[in-house]
């Protein structure tokens, strides 16, 4: 290749990219031509401290404070020049207990904690502003930021773009974040013992509060090389002749609270100086998680649109107008009220338990035991929270192809060329409104028995049956597969 024709953004690019320290399997020294080993350097400092408190005979308090820290590291990977990142975590948490004997019969434990979580991740290279290189990605990124609770300042963002080559080593920037969470437990229970009945009550009260704001690479670009060009992956790029390139937002964000409570009742049966049961019911509810500035949106295939939850009938702020042209509507219109909520809170998740201890004989060398119970999960914050913002209608990812033929037409010199603003396929997030809590029924059947001293033999039967057991999959994916035209195999 004629230097002069080597692209300036390649030049710029190769900088970080390291020197051969092997002579390579392949021609020009290509191949296996370089070992690296980045150091990982990593402080993890723990701290605790605990004080018990007896006030009263009856009373017992206790509380703690727990400390830890993980970094900030230098997380080693890919090369000295390119790869390695600096990340941090941090939690701090208090919590408390008192108990209290209300009476022979009755004690009452109240607990409660409060726990904050930081997070952090600046890639090596994040002082690198792309729009240098790439006019295209200009007011993308780097600007000072901090996090959206504002206790996490300075910059962040910023750094090489992504390059893949076929055949060669690439260049990866980080998706970079600073994230921060707060949790609120709060919890009651309360023993009382009448007769053979031994009671329990509780109830409990939990508050998450998660804020999240980074750069995803798509923010610095992404370019991809494959030879088409000269039949070499590497050179392509050196003429900077891409394959295909991806741009998108600089700064996702999102400020998420869930709120979840619930309680139980158990009543632990002594029958007979032989037989225990035990019978209780556990309800727990869960709230939709809800930005802070309603950036929240749920894709319906019913009606094939995009719908947003904004409280009122009105667009939630900054949602990305080149989609308004894209069934995007609001839960007014699209039949759901003026709701915050993107999913139905279910109200119904009872939680039935039972099991019993035998003793079939007049001794203490055989006992049969058995238990069943329904279980209810919940879903992550990156499940149906954070990622509604990292998708249409608040976030949008363009991808650009080369058009067909010899001709290049992604290149460093016109990186994302055309008009992309209104993408013929932007990522959405859709789950059904209804949407049911996954369930798990779950039962046991045990036998023990004493059969040499200090020596026993236990038989058990466990099951478990799960049912609305999430699974994400692509709603465009063919049901059916045979010849013909792909896109009519897809569903309608």
């Amino acid at each position: 290749i004629d230097p002069s024709r080597i692209s300036p953004v390649a030049k710029a690019i190769m900088q970080y990219m390291e020197d051969p320290n092997l002579p390579g399997s392949g021609p020009a020294g290509t191949g296996v031509n370089l070992v690296a080993a980045p150091p990982t350097i990593q402080d993890s400092p723990r701290f605790t401290a605990k004080v018990d408190y007896r006030p009263t005979s009856n009373d017992m308090i206790a509380g703690g404070l727990k400390l830890f820290n993980d970094g900030p590291y230098l997380r080693g990977s890919g090369t000295d020049l390119d790869g390695s990142y600096t990340q941090g975590f941090k939690q701090r948490q208090v919590h408390g207990t008192w108990t209290r004997i209300l009476s022979p019969q009755m004690t009452n434990e109240l607990q409660g904690a409060f726990t904050t979580y930081g997070y952090h991740l600046t890639d090596k290279n994040n002082g690198f502003d792309p729009g240098s290189i790439l006019p295209a990605l200009n007011n993308q990124c780097c600007a000072e930021k901090t996090s959206v609770d504002k206790s996490e300042a300075g910059r962040f963002g910023g750094g090489l773009p992504t390059i893949s080559f076929n055949g060669y080593y690439g260049i990866t920037n980080q998706a970079q974040t600073k994230d921060n969470r707060h949790d609120l437990n709060i919890s009651n229970n309360l023993t009382y013992i009448k007769g053979p009945h031994q009671l329990k009550f509780g109830g409990y009260f939990y508050r998450y509060q998660g804020y999240w704001g980074g750069m995803y690479n798509t923010g610095a670009g992404v370019f991809n090389f494959t030879g088409r060009y000269t039949g070499d992956a590497f050179a392509d790029f050196l003429l900077g002749y891409a394959n295909t390139s991806t741009r998108g937002p600089a700064y996702q964000f999102g400020d998420f609270n869930e709120k979840r409570f619930g309680g139980f009742v158990q009543d632990d049966w002594q029958v007979t100086r032989r037989l225990t049961v035990n019978l209780g019911i556990r309800w727990d509810v869960e709230t939709p998680f809800v930005e802070k500035k309603l950036r929240q949106a749920n894709y319906d295939p019913q009606l094939n649109a995009l719908v947003t939850y904004s409280g009122s009938s009105q667009y939630p702020p900054e949602v990305v107008k080149s989609l308004l042209g894209y069934p995007v509507i609001t839960s007014d219109q699209a039949g759901f009220g003026n709701t915050k909520y993107t999913r139905n809170i279910n109200w119904e998740n009872l939680q039935p338990r039972i099991g019993f201890a035998f003793r079939p004989f007049n001794d203490n060398k055989t006992v049969i035991r058995a238990g069943a119970g329904v279980y209810y999960a919940y879903e992550s914050s990156n499940q149906l929270g954070l990622r509604q913002v990292l998708y249409a209608p608040f976030a949008l990812i363009d991808t650009f192809n080369a058009a067909p033929g010899t001709l290049p037409t992604v290149t460093f010199a016109n990186p994302f060329p055309g008009n992309a603003s209104t993408p013929s396929a932007p990522s959405v997030l859709g789950y059904p409104r209804d949407y049911p809590d996954p369930k798990s029924y779950q039962w046991n059947f045990t036998v023990e028995r004493e059969v040499l001293k200090n020596t026993s033999i236990r038989i058990s039967y466990v099951g478990n049956r799960t049912t609305n057991a999430s699974q994400e999959y692509d709603l465009n994916t063919p049901r059916v597969f045979g010849p013909g035209n792909t896109q009519d195999l897809r569903p309608s």
